[in-house]
C-alpha cells in the first residue's frame, strides 16, 4: 500500500473507498457518528466507501490499495431525513430498513446504531441481509446485543446469535428464510431495535416476503429508502400501524457490481472460515439438514450430493472444470465444498462450515472448518465454495 498524508478542511468529508485505511494524526472527524480517537486507524474494506466527515480542520495518514477511491465533497453527505428519523426514534423503538440493492440500508444502520449508543442506549442489530451481510457470514441471519462502543463499520459488531438460510438470497426459498427470520424477530428485546434487511424488492414472491417481515416484525417506525412497495408490503404496512418514514438515499451511494458484491461476500467467507481444517466423521454421527429451496425434497444426503454434482457439470462454471472426471461425493481431493453451518440445540449456527461430500467406502463425512468440538448436526446450503472462499457456483434445483 501507497502512504500520503490528507488534510480535511472543517465541514468537508473524504470519501474512502476500499482497500485503504485512514490514521486520525489531528483533529477531530466523524464516521457514522463514530469518533475515532487520535492515532486510531480506520479501515475501508475493497468495494466499500467511508465518508470521513471534518468536525475540525483534520490531519489524516491515508495507506492506499490498488483499486482504492479517494473524493472529496464539502458538507456532510447523511441526509436530513435520516438526522429526523433519529431524533423520532425512542428507548423502546423497533425499527425495520427497507430499499433495494445499494441504496444505503446498511450505513443507516450504523448511523443510527452510533448515535443511539451516544445517548446511552444500547441497541440491537438485526441483520438479515443473507446477500451482504456485515455481522454474520454470507446466507445467513443474525443478531448483535451485546455493542457498547460506536463502530465505524457494522462487521466489526459480534453476532450473538446465527440463524443459516443456505442461500445468497431469500428468492431460493422465501419460506425458509421467513422461518430463520421469525428466530430472531419474535424476540422480546426492551431495547431499540435495528432491522436490516435485503434488497430483493419487488411484486410476486419478493412483495410476499417483505409484507410476511412486516408482520412479524412488529416495527414502530418502517424507513423506506427510494422504494415504492408493492400491494402485499402496502397492506402489510397498514395492519402494522407503525410510523411509515420516507428518507433520502445518500447522494454519494454508488452502485456495486455483481463482481464486486461477490467479492465482498468472498471476503466474508474466508472471515468465518479462518482456521479452519479438514475432519473426516462418521456418517452415524452426524443429522444432515438440507436446506432445500421451494418446491424441492432429497431422499437422504447422498441424493442431494449427486443432484449438486449433476448440476455443477452442467453449469459451465468454475466449479465444472474441478469435477470433469471426478468419481464419487467426495470432493475434498478437488478442493471444493457446499456452505454448511454446524448446528446447535436450538438451529441456530455455531461455526461455518464446507461439505466436502461422503467418502461412500469408509462411511465418513468431509467437513472443512474451523469448528473444532464435536459436530452432531449439520445443515448444508447450496453455494459451491473453494478453500479459500471462492464462490465458484449456486446449486440449482432439478426442474
Amino acid at each position: 500500500m501507497s502512504e500520503n498524508k490528507e488534510t480535511l478542511e472543517r465541514g468537508s468529508t473524504l470519501l474512502l473507498g476500499g482497500p485503504a485505511s485512514a490514521k486520525l494524526l489531528e483533529g477531530e472527524v466523524e464516521i457514522f457518528g463514530h469518533r475515532p480517537k487520535k492515532g486510531e486507524t480506520i479501515v475501508s474494506r475493497p468495494h466499500r466507501v467511508l465518508p470521513i466527515h471534518a468536525l475540525t480542520d483534520a490531519k489524516l495518514e491515508l495507506s492506499l490499495g490498488t483499486g482504492h477511491s479517494i473524493n472529496i465533497v464539502q458538507g456532510n453527505t447523511i441526509p436530513d431525513t435520516w438526522i429526523n428519523l433519529l431524533n423520532a426514534l425512542k428507548e423502546k423503538s423497533r425499527i425495520i430498513v427497507l430499499g433495494g440493492i445499494d441504496s444505503g440500508k446498511t450505513s443507516l444502520i450504523t448511523y443510527l446504531h452510533n448515535y443511539v449508543l451516544k445517548s446511552g442506549i444500547e441497541p440491537v442489530v438485526v441483520d438479515l441481509d443473507i446477500g451482504q451481510s456485515d455481522i454474520c457470514p454470507p446466507t445467513t441471519m443474525a443478531y448483535s446485543s451485546q455493542s457498547s462502543k460506536t463502530v465505524p463499520s457494522l462487521h466489526l459488531l459480534r453476532p450473538e446469535k446465527i440463524y443459516p438460510v443456505g442461500y445468497t438470497s431469500p428468492s431460493y426459498n422465501p419460506n425458509e428464510a421467513l422461518c430463520m427470520a421469525m428466530n430472531i424477530l419474535r424476540r422480546n428485546w426492551t431495547t431499540l431495535t435495528l432491522i436490516n434487511t435485503d434488497g430483493w424488492i419487488g411484486e410476486g414472491a419478493a412483495d410476499w416476503y417483505k409484507s410476511s417481515l412486516i408482520d412479524v416484525a412488529m416495527p414502530s417506525h418502517i424507513a423506506l429508502l427510494g422504494v415504492e412497495p408493492g400491494p402485499l408490503l402496502k397492506e402489510a404496512m397498514d395492519r402494522s400501524g407503525a410510523e411509515i418514514i420516507m428518507l433520502d438515499i445518500p447522494s454519494v451511494v454508488s452502485t456495486r457490481s455483481q463482481e464486486a458484491r461477490r467479492v465482498i461476500r468472498e471476503m466474508n467467507y474466508a472471515r468465518f472460515l479462518r482456521g479452519a481444517s479438514l475432519r473426516t466423521i462418521p456418517l452415524s454421527w452426524i443429522n444432515f439438514k438440507i436446506l432445500e429451496q421451494r418446491n424441492e425434497t432429497h431422499i437422504s444426503i447422498v441424493d442431494f450430493l449427486n443432484d449438486v454434482l449433476s448440476d455443477i457439470e452442467r453449469c459451465g462454471c468454475p466449479a465444472s472444470k474441478k469435477v470433469i472426471g471426478h468419481e464419487g461425493v467426495d470432493f475434498s481431493d478437488i478442493g471444493i465444498g457446499i456452505v454448511s453451518y454446524v448446528l446447535g440445540d436450538d438451529d441456530s449456527a455455531v461455526g461455518l462450515a464446507l461439505f466436502m461430500g461422503i467418502d461412500s467406502k469408509r462411511q465418513v463425512a468431509r467437513i472443512y472448518t474451523p469448528y473444532r468440538d464435536t459436530i452432531r448436526r449439520l445443515a448444508i446450503g447450496g453455494v459451491i465454495l473453494s478453500l479459500t472462499g471462492e464462490e465458484l457456483h449456486v446449486y440449482r434445483q432439478r426442474l
